[in-house]
């Protein structure tokens, strides 16, 4: 657990701006641009951070759409494109916490493969 709010704390002095979301323990923040969403999962002593809502998928043809978020879950280490039931696009990034592991490099590194996932799998649409 400490080392999961150790890297909050990396997020928070990375990120552009923050919300607590107190219903959830979730942090909404800000990151290049993109909207990001931090979720703890305790129990399993993992993380998630992802941008939940990409775009939607009825901005896109469902075919060329597919190919893309397959290109991209095989290609890109680490984070996995998901559509939502309500029509979104989201990009996860789950994470397990290790006590010995370096809080500032493991936060900037989710955040930037995230941002990484976001423009392949925005010019693989294009």
């Amino acid at each position: 657990m400490r080392h999961e709010l150790e890297i909050l704390d990396e997020i928070k002095l990375l990120s552009d701006d923050g919300q607590f979301i107190a219903w959830s323990n979730w942090w909404h923040f800000s990151y290049r641009g993109h909207r990001m969403v931090y979720q703890p999962n305790v129990d399993s002593q993992t993380l998630r951070i992802c941008i939940p809502h990409f775009d939607n998928v009825a901005n896109y043809d469902p075919e060329v759409l597919l190919r893309a978020i397959n290109r991209v879950n095989r290609e890109v280490r680490y984070v996995k494109i998901f559509i939502l039931d309500n029509g979104s696009i989201s990009l996860n990034y789950d994470h397990r916490c290790e006590c010995q592991a370096d809080s500032c490099a493991i936060a900037k590194h989710i955040l930037e493969t995230l941002i990484f996932a976001a423009e392949y799998l925005k010019n693989a649409l294009f």
